[in-house]
């Protein structure tokens, strides 16, 4: 069982995680937002209790933590998750957002409403099946981040990722903080009153549209390009 609500200030951060969804129905599990509550796991936070919000189409990735004290967090302290539609929930303009779900795999609806104003919009979704991939090992250890150099990465997904963080984190700075050699990602993180946010982005070869060689832990403006 689970159930959680955001408040205006942290619901924003649906929207951002769930633009880097898969729109591709050949991977059904990357169309979703994995929402994860109790004990979980955040590359900012290491382990601890709340709600983790994640998404990927296998070249961006965007996780946002949130501890179970932040302002704006609703949570009863049940442990659970699941996968819900991403693209399907829409989040209007300093709205609230809650959903719940049951563990029982026969229960596959999941209810999700959002508040604005005073006016709910509920919707019932049918839950992803499926294991969504394992996500944490892609930030690889701390010792990685010793070594570091510069790779290309895709510019326009580079500005997607800091324009979708920038809106929901009102303003605060992603702080670039590694970009190893050997085809590892580059990594960004935001970090609020009580959340944390991290990005990344696979890199790549090609030398056209790309923009690359930030230094590490330089702090980056969120322009999309």
């Amino acid at each position: 069982m689970g159930s959680v609500r955001f408040g205006a200030e942290l619901a924003r951060w649906w929207s951002a995680v769930a633009s880097v969804t898969s729109s591709d129905s050949g991977r059904v599990v990357l169309t979703g937002v994995h929402v994860e509550c109790g004990d979980v796991w955040s590359p900012v936070f290491g382990n601890f209790v709340g709600v983790t919000l994640t998404a990927t189409d296998s070249y961006r990735l965007l996780s946002a933590g949130f501890r179970a004290d932040a302002d704006g967090l609703e949570w009863g302290g049940q442990s659970g998750r699941v996968l819900v539609p991403g693209r399907a929930v829409k989040v209007p303009a300093r709205a609230e957002l809650s959903l719940s779900w049951s563990g029982d795999e026969l229960l596959r609806d999941v209810p999700v409403s959002t508040w604005k104003n005073g006016a709910e919009t509920r919707t019932v979704l049918d839950r992803i099946g499926g294991d969504f991939p394992n996500w944490r090992n892609l930030f690889g250890s701390p010792d990685d981040l010793g070594r570091c150099e510069p790779v290309a990465v895709n510019g326009g997904y580079l500005g997607q990722l800091l324009s979708a963080m920038d809106k929901a984190g009102d303003g605060a700075v992603a702080r670039y903080v590694a970009q190893p050699s050997d085809m590892k990602p580059g990594r960004w993180d935001m970090v609020g009153d009580g959340w944390a946010s991290s990005a990344i982005l696979m890199p790549c070869r090609a030398p056209e549209g790309v923009l690359g060689h930030l230094g590490r832990g330089e702090d980056v403006e969120a322009v999309a390009s």
